[in-house]
């Protein structure tokens, strides 16, 4: 699994993984480069490209090993909301990604766009905790320019795993949870995502024999839904429709505490 509770816009698969090293296809659009990363000769501009370089490295390195992938679309919406691409708590500005489903942008690399870091959950405390206390886990990374709670008139952050509110909203806000038709326009290479893997019971869309997600039910944690509950009650417009459309959505869970083993929250 790649981007795993990070940030990184999928971006428009290239040809190949080195299409756009040397300055080759600039104008390309699956050659934009929000971090910069070409600069530094890494051919990972974006979450897709970076399923085709690490393919090519395994199956280089691995005899008779060729992997498929899982990227993680819960927060990556925004391809360009970080200052600093580096930073990695809580980031402002930044969107819920596609769907969950087995409509990817090449099917022989990547099986699924999954929620794997579930939105909504903390990446890391504040100094401060909402309560008033000192944060006993604070991480410097999460006072970063990007990260929410280090502006003025922001809330602080919860501990790591704890639900956000103020975060939950924003994410809804810059979602991106579907290809539009626009996008599917202009790339030849990213299939219509459709949302196919939200409800347990509702196989998702079996796109190949191989691909070990397809025609699977997925768990929809109920902790997760009452967490967004919660923040639909206090919610508006389109921010509230939004975080009512991911109620049922699957996405792993991240067993952080023994409570969550137990069953006696998410938290």
């Amino acid at each position: 699994a790649t981007n795993v509770a990070g940030y990184q816009g999928l971006g428009e698969m290239c040809p190949t993984y080195d299409f756009c090293l040397n300055n080759a296809h600039p104008e390309h659009p699956c050659c934009a480069d929000p971090c910069s990363l070409l600069s530094q000769w890494d051919p990972s501009n974006n979450e897709h490209n970076y399923a085709l370089h690490l393919r090519k490295a395994m199956s280089e390195g691995i005899p008779d090993f060729v992997p498929h992938m899982i990227i993680d679309t819960g927060r990556n919406g925004v391809a360009d909301a970080r200052e600093k691409c580096a930073n990695w708590c809580n980031i402002r500005g930044a969107g819920v990604g596609l769907f969950p489903t087995t409509e990817t942008a090449d099917p022989d690399v990547i099986d699924a766009y999954f929620w794997l870091k579930t939105p909504g959950e903390s990446d890391g405390c504040t100094g401060t905790l909402p309560s008033g206390a000192q944060c006993p886990r604070f991480d410097a990374d999460c006072a970063s320019t990007d990260s929410l709670g280090s502006a003025a008139g922001e809330p602080r952050a919860p501990e790591a795993g704890q639900w956000f509110d103020y975060q939950i909203k924003q994410l809804a806000a810059h979602a991106k949870m579907s290809i539009s038709s626009k996008d599917s326009e202009a790339s030849t290479t990213t299939a219509p995502v459709t949302h196919t893997m939200k409800v347990v019971g509702k196989p998702i869309i079996n796109v190949g024999a191989e691909n070990p997600f397809a025609g699977k039910s997925f768990y929809v944690n109920p902790s997760y839904a009452a967490s967004l509950g919660q923040s639909i009650a206090t919610a508006e417009g389109q921010v509230k429709a939004t975080l009512e459309s991911m109620e049922d959505v699957p996405s792993a869970y991240w067993l952080d505490t023994k409570g969550k083993i137990l069953g006696s929250g998410s938290n």
